[in-house]
This record gives structure tokens, sequence and C-alpha cells, in this order.
């Protein structure tokens, strides 16, 4: 069971208030060759090739989410990644205004886009390295990544510093909203119990669409044809032939891959009390007791992870090692991927066919409000 905890959390938590970070991926890209953290101008203006080609439907998606077309440079991802930095910090101060509370807009410093070195996940690289990433903490994959750090800002901790334990509660409460408050696995949370951090994320971004109720009939349809694929019986049918590929290699009663790595981060989730983890960490005398409680490691970025039961958590990432490596075999074996694809991709050309006209207003409305017209 681990907790990760930076010097800017342990900041946070002195003031009481709790803090968490998030990391997005701007889309499946592939660095130039040789690239990692940290982008020559030279090859900040080469276009980024993609891994996977998008369907009718993603070009779609990707206009009104605001994600970069196929092809973008790296450049041009930080120019919009800026600019969604610039349009979250001002939405959430005026969303936390709107409920009497001050909110300084952290423009300053807006996320970088970087490359993160090592195996892509899904391969056997990282299979063996990583399992399917859920117990292992692990860095990598060579995406163009935003980190987006909730973290709050040293002057928003300024200033709650100088409250009173009700009136940072009642902050940290329109901040955050429900999202450090823990919930059921499998649990959808309702956008009612989103905080201006997280409403801001969404709304910019251009994922969270509620607010534009001319268009959600069609948002409706676009979710109930991602759960149809999912049912569509061509899918079904090269589902079965990796369960069956799975059963023989060992591990049966599997439905999809999908449904694989849900029921192990499930079950990671029920391994691990993350309130409890809290309260320890936050309880802890770090002044007194530097080296953290039994289980604390700190790795060499200053990372602190803490394991509450060892046996449990080595038997379960054992397990998961060993499914990961039987998974990527049988993708391999079935060429599970490439097949997918071309099932995906003919649905959605099917599915945009008929509503073209829905969507081309609805990416064209978010477009325009993006830029201020």
């Amino acid at each position: 069971m681990r907790h990760r905890r930076t010097k800017s959390a342990a900041l946070a938590i002195a003031t009481g208030l709790l803090t968490t970070a998030c990391t997005t991926t701007a889309d499946v890209y592939d660095a130039p060759a040789g690239v990692q953290d940290g982008l020559t101008p030279e090859a900040a203006a080469t276009p980024i090739a993609t891994a996977a080609q998008q369907g009718a439907l993603d070009e779609f998606t990707a206009r009104i989410s605001g994600v970069p077309a196929p092809g973008a440079t790296t450049a041009e991802i930080q120019t919009e990644s800026d600019r969604q930095h610039r349009a979250r910090e001002e939405y959430i101060a005026a969303c936390m205004a709107e409920q009497g509370f001050t909110y300084i807009p952290n423009v300053a410093a807006p996320p970088a886009v970087r490359y993160l070195a090592g195996p892509r996940l899904g391969t056997r690289e990282f299979a063996e390295r990583f399992g399917f990433g859920v117990a292992a903490d692990f860095r990598g994959g060579q995406d163009a990544t935003v980190q987006r750090d909730l973290t709050v800002s040293a002057e928003n901790l300024e200033l709650l510093a100088a409250m009173s334990q009700v009136e940072r509660e009642a902050w940290n409460e329109a901040y955050f909203g429900m999202l450090l408050t823990p919930v059921e696995p499998g649990t959808i949370r309702d956008a009612a119990s989103f905080g201006c951090v997280e409403r801001g994320l969404q709304v910019v971004a251009g994922w969270f669409q509620t607010d534009i109720p001319e268009f959600s009939a069609i948002a409706t349809e676009v979710g109930r044809f991602r759960e149809a694929v999912a049912v569509h019986p061509h899918t079904l049918a090269l589902n079965a032939e990796w369960a069956n590929c799975m059963a023989a290699a060992g591990f049966g009663r599997l439905a999809n891959p999908f449904q694989l790595e849900s029921a192990l981060w499930t079950e990671w989730t029920l391994l691990s009390d993350w309130s409890r983890l809290e309260e320890i960490i936050a309880g802890w005398d770090w002044a007194a007791l530097p080296d953290g409680p039994p289980g604390w490691t700190v790795d060499e970025d200053g990372v602190g992870t803490l394991v509450l039961d060892a046996d449990a958590a080595a038997s379960f990432q054992d397990r998961e090692f060993a499914l990961a490596l039987a998974d990527v075999d049988c993708r391999e074996a079935l060429d599970f991927d490439a097949r997918a694809l071309v099932i995906n991709h003919q649905l959605q050309r099917e599915f945009v066919d008929a509503n073209r006209n829905e969507l081309e207003a609805w990416a064209t409305f978010v477009e325009n409000r993006r830029a201020g017209r």
C-alpha cells in the first residue's frame, strides 16, 4: 500500500490542507528520436507522430476537448497547454469568488510539456518492469505529457495560514469539493461534488460540457456509442479469442482486457486503506522522526512511499506481472490491438456518418468559445 508524498504536499499538510496532483496526457505521442526530458528548439518544431491513428469520431472529440490533432508539434501542444492553464486559473478564481473566497491565480508557472523516458503501457518491456502499472510506481512511456499539479500555490497557502480552522475548511471544500473524499471502488462521482479546481480542469479543457444544454443530446449519444462498441458482436468475438488464449495460459474466467485491468485496480484499491495512510502521514512527527513511519521509503526524486502490508502487496504484484505478460503474449498472438482498432474505426465512421451535422456544430461551438469568439 503506497502513498506518494512530495515536499509541497508536506507544506500543505502542515497548514491543514490536503493536496493532490494529476498527470494528463495530451495524446498518444511518440517522442522524436533521442528526445527525453527537455527539448531543443529543433525538436520542439518537429511534428510528433501518433502511435495509433484517430478514428472519425476521435477527430471530433479531439476538437471538443482541445487536444492538439495528430501531427502537432511540441511547441503547438505547449501553446495550447499554456492557454488552458491561464484559462483554468482564471476560472478557479472566479468560481471561488462566487462563493465568497479569495484565490490568487497561479499564472506564472504553466505546466510544461515533457517526454518521460521508459516503455509504453501495453508493451512487453512495460509488462516486464511494471506489470499493468497498478502496484508498481512508474514513470515513462515517452508520451507528450502535461503535469498538472493541483497542489495549492505558495501565495494561496499564505492566505490559508492566516485563516481560522473553520475558514480553511470552508475554503478547502470550495476548492476541492469531494475530490479527496474516499469513495467505494467503481463509484462515479456526480458533477455536483466537484470543487472549483476540478471543474476548472474539466470545463476549460472542454471535457465537461454539461453547461451547453443544446449539445447534451449528442453528448449522450456519444457516450452510448462508446458503450455500444464494447458489446458489438465483432468486439465480443475478438474478446472471446483473447479470453480463450488467457485461459490456455492458466488465467480463466476473464471477459476482456479492460475487465482484467479494472478488476486489478479495484482489488488494489481494496488492499489500500487510503484514509489510514493519510492519517499516519498527517499525524507523524516529521520534525522529531524525519525518517518517517515503518514502511516509509523515499526514492531518488524525494517522493515518499508508505507500504503498510508488504506481503500482501508483493503477492498482488507477482500475480499482476504474470497476468500482464500473459496479456502481451495473447495480444501479440492474436494481433489483438490492430484488429480491435479496425473494428472501432469502422463503427466510428458509421456513427459520424449518421451524426455529422450535430458533431460539427458541437465542435465549432466549443472551438469558438475557447477562442473567445
